[in-house]
């Protein structure tokens, strides 16, 4: 991860990953965060960011989906860990992973 071109290739993934959450876009296209809803998505999508640039030992999915539903919670009012919900900040989560260990 010390190569800048890892860290921007990681930093795109995150954006490309969050532009196409159904439940993040459509939080903000719905302004569940209020006006400032795209604002919001933007700050979620640093926390991340900072947090797959700071974990310099392994992370698990688990702790990034936890991240993810506390923050859009927090942000949006979303419950993505309630047993019907789509559960789809997991796999983001993987997603995100996969892209943070696997050929950057």
């Amino acid at each position: 991860m010390a190569s800048p071109t890892a860290q921007q290739l990681l930093d795109d993934a995150v954006r490309l990953v969050f532009q196409r959450w159904t439940a993040l876009q459509l939080a903000v296209q719905q302004e569940f965060g209020g006006h400032y809803s795209r604002e919001k998505a933007k700050d979620l999508e640093q926390i991340v960011i900072a947090f797959l640039h700071a974990k310099h030992g392994a992370i698990h999915p688990d702790d990034l989906a936890l991240i993810l539903e506390d923050e859009m919670d927090e942000k949006f009012g979303i419950l993505l860990g309630e047993e019907d919900s789509d559960r789809s900040h997991e796999q983001v989560a993987r997603v995100l992973y996969e892209f943070r260990y696997h050929d950057l």
